[in-house]
C-alpha cells in the first residue's frame, strides 16, 4: 500500500533557504540549524502517519530505527524529501546532479531511547566504500531538547577530517569516535539541538555528533534524509529490516534531480 499526504498546502515552509549566510554559518561551523523547515500542514500530517508507522511495526522488531521507509510504500516521506526547496538546498551543497542515498525515521520511545556515541556519519560511508560529498538534513516531528533524546555537534570539529574511530558489536549504529580523539572539553563546546518540531538542522558528515537517551514520558520522532553525488564512483550495498514483517530488502538510490551521469540505470522514484 502506498502512503501519500492529502493536504494540498505547501510541505516545505516558505522561509526555509540556504543562502550565502546560511552556507558560510555550515562551512565555518559544520552545522547549521533552520529556523523554519516544514509547514504546519505537512508537520501535522506527518505526525499521524509517524504514529500508523509505529502501530504497524511488528511485534518483536528490534527498536524503532526504521531505514529506508519510502522504499516499503510511504510516499508521505518522498514527498518531503524531494521537494523542489529542499532539493535546492541539497543542489547548493552537492551541485546538479543528486541522488537520494538512504532516509530514516529514528524514533525515541519514551523513558526508553538509547543514547547514540560520538560519531562521524562518514565512517559508515567509508565503510562501504561510498567515499563522497554528501547532504543531510535532521527533521524533528516533535519538540526536542535534552530530556527526550536530541542530538548535539561539535562545531568546527568537521575540518579534522576522520578521526580514529571504535566498533562497537551488535549495533546497527555500530561505530563511534575514540574518546581520546574528541577535545577535552567537549561537553563544554557542544551545540545541543533544542529545536521546535518542524525545524531542522544539517550538519557535516564529518562533524562529531551524538544524541542523548530519551529520559522523558514524551516520544522524540525524527525524520533524516541522506543525498549524494550522482557521479560518485561507488554507492555501496546495504540490507535493511523491515519494520512491516522484519524481511530483508536492500537500499536502492534513486536520481532525484539531474541526470544519471555515469549511466547506472537509476530509477527516479520508487514509486515509477
Amino acid at each position: 500500500m502506498i502512503y501519500e499526504m492529502q493536504t494540498n498546502a505547501p510541505l516545505i515552509h516558505e522561509k526555509f533557504q540556504f543562502g550565502d549566510s546560511e552556507s558560510d554559518h555550515f562551512e565555518t561551523e559544520g552545522y547549521y540549524i533552520f529556523e523554519h523547515c516544514l509547514t504546519d500542514e505537512a508537520l501535522e500530517e506527518g505526525r499521524s502517519h509517524i504514529d500508523r508507522m509505529l502501530d504497524q511495526r511488528v511485534d518483536d522488531f528490534p527498536g524503532t530505527e526504521m531505514m529506508s521507509p519510502h522504499q516499503l510504500g510511504e510516499k508521505w516521506m518522498w514527498d518531503i524529501m524531494t521537494d523542489p526547496k529542499i532539493l535546492d538546498f541539497v543542489e547548493r551543497r552537492l551541485g546538479q546532479n543528486l541522488v537520494l542515498w538512504h532516509a530514516d525515521l529514528l524514533c525515541k520511545e519514551p523513558e526508553i531511547g538509547r543514547e547514540i556515541l560520538w560519531h562521524q556519519d562518514q565512517a559508515y560511508w567509508d565503510a562501504q566504500q561510498v567515499r563522497a560529498p554528501l547532504a543531510i538534513l535532521w527533521v524533528p516531528f516533535d519538540d526536542v531538547d535534552e530530556a527526550n533524546g536530541t542530538m548535539s555537534v561539535l562545531p568546527g570539529e568537521h575540518v579534522n577530517g576522520m578521526l580514529p574511530g571504535l566498533s562497537i558489536e551488535g549495533d546497527f549504529f555500530g561505530l563511534a569516535v575514540s574518546p581520546e580523539a574528541l577535545p577535552q572539553d567537549s561537553e563544554e563546546r557542544e551545540v545541543i539541538y533544542r529545536l521546535r518540531a518542524g525545524q531542522a538542522g544539517t550538519h557535516s558528515s564529518y562533524v562529531p555528533h551524538r544524541s542523548r537517551p530519551n529520559l522523558s514520558n514524551a516520544w522524540r520522532r525524527v525524520m533524516t534524509m541522506h543525498f549524494m553525488r550522482a557521479d560518485a564512483k561507488e554507492m555501496g550495498e546495504r540490507h535493511y529490516t523491515s519494520y512491516l514483517d522484519q524481511q530483508k530488502f536492500d537500499r536502492e538510490y534513486y536520481l532525484v534531480r539531474g541526470e544519471d551521469v555515469n549511466n547506472r540505470g537509476l530509477k527516479r522514484s520508487p514509486f515509477e
